[in-house]
């Protein structure tokens, strides 16, 4: 058996038999149920080393309402997918079969890996409907990352495709209750799927990103989750929706941040919420106290985005109720003061320019203010970085062993959360100012701002893994108007 931790506690049979991709009733996704955690993907390979596993791409019936089955697309009849775990350093093989009616790829998100195995146009054909792939890779981080589709990507990962990828590693720590949390949403009317850019609102929904009416975490509407009062928590968060940001809040408690994408901060930093936007992951340290039979709501809280409804920020939303139980004492709560030493370093190959503009007729302004009916004719929808639309693009050069400067100007209202692919950055300043906390980073929300244009200053080493590579806005919908560009990294 290998020796990692599970963090998948898992009392129904049929989610187990479900994860193995058997054929099974309509999952249970109903509001009030306990909060589960993906299940574990198998690892074949008897190698401690070595996780190899198999993942298929296929329908999936659920129930968000009880009796009302609902079509969504899953990995191994998981939705979400199901974790993959693996300790740094290890190597994994993942046979991927595409039982889907349209092509698709794999995209490991966040994971510094070798170029062949980045899922996207530029390393790979799709898998067609009945092909298959097989990826191969070794993970040289701790920390969570998540896989999803590289093709289509705004409409697949909307309809149920993704999954966590969680990397363990030794850290300082105290022992805590270790739990990953998947977060999206979808758009539900009378429990049925409602796919994006079919409800008349197209170019609302070009401006903002496709927005679901139903917020989900690990797949699931409302869940409870029991906890002892005195205990320790360690929430491991993926925003895995196409566009919506979540602004994480647990009323009367603090949250310390003590992760982000590409592993441990340099130091823990305390927040009363904190902003996730589409792609970030978010580790999370959590001392939860309450009295028995006390619940607390763990919230999406109000934020105004410029991705929301008619641009005004969207009413708190209980992503789930933390709910008390019983009560433990004694615990180690005490988080060391210093994490994770790094060292930044010194850009030495130039200050690069990344400039994001958008074209959209008719104006989202004048369909919400009333002088544009909401369904009228979209004429045009386009989103830019440097003035290129994707894949009428010019490469940007870098060569292994350098050190950039990239600087990313946000010229338009919407929010980008910036994506880079096989290389992390860390961020110099947002606006001239120091970022909230310093940790190594694989997006990057660049905010919009109707008064100027938002700049954030990024520091990104090409450590190794010369080849082709892309970044782009992670509102999915973005990449698909253009909001995407190509990274040439040389030997």
């Amino acid at each position: 058996m290998r020796n990692r931790p599970i963090l998948c506690l898992l009392t129904s049979a049929l989610l187990l038999t479900a994860a193995c991709g058997s054929s099974t009733p309509a999952l249970n996704r109903a509001a009030g149920n306990r909060l589960l955690s993906p299940p574990v993907a198998k690892d074949s390979d008897p190698d401690s080393a070595v996780v190899h596993i198999s993942l298929e791409a296929a329908p999936l019936t659920v129930e968000f309402q009880p009796g009302v089955p609902t079509e969504v697309w899953a990995y191994n009849g998981s939705f979400p997918g199901p974790l993959i775990e693996a300790n740094q350093g290890d190597r994994i093989i993942v046979d991927f079969i595409n039982n889907l009616p349209e092509e698709t790829t794999i995209h490991w998100h966040g994971v510094r890996l070798s170029n062949e195995n980045d899922g996207t146009h530029l390393t790979q054909e799709p898998v067609p409907p009945g092909g298959s792939f097989t990826y191969d890779f070794v993970v040289p981080d701790a920390s969570l990352f998540w896989y999803h589709p590289h093709f289509n990507s705004a409409e697949q990962v909307y309809r149920g495709l993704y999954g966590p990828l969680l990397v363990h590693g030794d850290d300082p720590l105290p022992e805590a209750t270790e739990r990953v949390m998947v977060l999206s949403d979808l758009d539900l009317s009378s429990g049925q799927l409602v796919l994006p850019w079919s409800d008349g609102n197209q170019q609302l929904e070009n401006a903002m990103g496709y927005l679901g009416n139903t917020q989900l975490v690990n797949g699931q509407v409302s869940p409870v989750l029991e906890v002892p009062s005195g205990g320790l928590e360690r929430w491991r968060i993926v925003n895995a929706s196409g566009a919506r940001p979540f602004n994480l809040k647990l009323p009367g408690h603090v949250l310390t941040m003590v992760g982000t994408d590409g592993g441990l901060l340099e130091a823990p930093v305390e927040f009363d919420s904190i902003v996730i936007s589409s792609g970030e992951r978010v580790d999370l340290l959590v001392g939860v106290d309450g009295s028995a039979g006390q619940s607390v709501p763990f919230l999406n809280a109000s934020y105004r985005n410029m991705h929301a409804p008619a641009f005004v920020p969207d009413p708190d939303h209980e992503l789930f109720s933390l709910s008390f139980k019983d009560s433990v004492s004694g615990v180690d709560r005490n988080i060391p003061a210093q994490l994770n030493p790094i060292q930044t370093p010194a850009v030495d190959a130039g200050d690069h320019r990344f400039q994001f503009n958008a074209a959209l007729d008719p104006r989202p302004a004048d369909i919400l203010d009333g002088s544009v009916p909401a369904d009228k004719d979209v004429f045009f929808a386009s989103f830019a970085i440097n003035g290129m639309l994707f894949p009428d693009v010019v490469p940007h050069q870098a060569q292994l062993g350098t050190v950039q400067g990239w600087e990313l100007y946000n010229h338009t209202l919407m929010d980008h959360p910036f994506h880079l692919h096989g290389y992390r950055f860390l961020v110099e300043s947002i606006n001239g100012e120091a970022p909230p906390y310093r940790g190594w980073k694989d997006t990057v929300n660049v905010p919009g701002s109707p008064g100027g244009t938002v700049e954030v200053k990024l520091i990104v080493p090409f450590e190794d893994r010369a080849g082709n590579w892309v970044y782009h806005c992670h509102v999915l919908r973005h990449v698909q108007l253009g909001m995407m560009g190509e990274l040439e990294v040389t030997p």
